[in-house]
């Protein structure tokens, strides 16, 4: 508390700390801006890879995208394909070279 300030029971100016409020709200506009355009960058980064991986005969077209636009993992996908894991990671291993060259 300053030496100068008086204390009263008189209520606060109610524009007080308007300025602060306003940057909080620009910087939140900003940042869901940013937002926005990574997301947007992503979705045609996945159309993109999808475009290509349609290209691909089975099953490594199947394998791509059930592990990189589905999400699954390699146990799953191996389960899914009756394959031991082992076999599915070669497998993966070998969709992700033909992926490389197309």
């Amino acid at each position: 508390m300053k030496m100068t300030s008086l204390i009263t029971d008189m209520p606060q100016s109610p524009t007080r700390n308007v300025h602060k409020i306003e940057e909080k709200y620009i910087r939140y506009l900003d940042m869901q801006n940013e937002v926005l355009e990574l997301m947007n960058k992503n979705m045609f980064r996945t159309l993109e890879i999808t475009k290509k991986i349609q290209k691909m005969e089975q099953p490594y077209k199947g394998i791509l995208e059930d592990r990189y636009i589905h999400g699954q993992r390699v146990w799953e996908m191996a389960n899914n394909y009756s394959f031991s894991i082992r076999t599915m990671k070669r497998k993966l291993n070998e969709a992700i070279k033909m992926y490389a060259f197309l």
